[in-house]
């Protein structure tokens, strides 16, 4: 699958209009460089167990229960890499945290 699963926030801007955040959106893993003998298998958790090809992910205690799933159970995400994810859920849980599936021509489109 030729796409990347997205961790982002929506931003945040206070009372005060001081802008925390602006929005960002990371991809956290890239769902093309799985190990074909582990594809299957992840990508029904992903789609049954977290319905994330219908729709995103807003609720952050799925988001971090997934992101949990995909490093314990599957080993998707290394051990080096999780302690970022971890800083960045709760850095940016003000701002709304979402976790989505993004085809990767979408996702370097919007990057520029």
């Amino acid at each position: 699958m030729d796409a990347y699963l997205v961790l982002g926030c929506n931003g945040y801007i206070d009372k005060c209009n001081i802008i925390h955040c602006n929005s960002v959106s990371n991809a956290i893993i890239d769902l093309s460089c799985i190990e074909k003998e582990n594809q299957k298998q992840i990508f029904e958790f992903l789609e049954n167990g977290c319905n994330l090809f219908d729709k995103i992910c807003y609720d952050p205690n799925m988001v971090g229960n997934i992101i949990n799933l995909l490093y314990r159970k599957y080993s998707v995400i290394s051990e080096s890499k999780l302690p970022s994810i971890q800083f960045f859920l709760k850095m940016h849980k003000t701002c709304g945290i979402y976790l989505a599936i993004v085809l990767k021509e979408d996702y370097d489109a919007r990057r520029g």
